[in-house]
């Protein structure tokens, strides 16, 4: 659940650095990834724990 906060924060993050486009691109790309990992994780947990 950790990378999926740390994803958002990245995600609002982008909008912080509109004016620069390549940053912005990176930090949106690091913001998709993190919240994938952390769905990921969540649905690993989940079915880990009910298992």
């Amino acid at each position: 659940m950790a990378l999926s906060v740390v994803g958002g924060a990245f995600g609002v993050s982008t909008y912080l650095v509109g004016d620069q486009p390549v940053l912005a691109r990176r930090l949106l790309v690091a913001a998709l990834v993190f919240a994938a990992l952390g769905l990921v994780g969540m649905i690993l947990v989940r079915v880990v724990i009910e298992a």
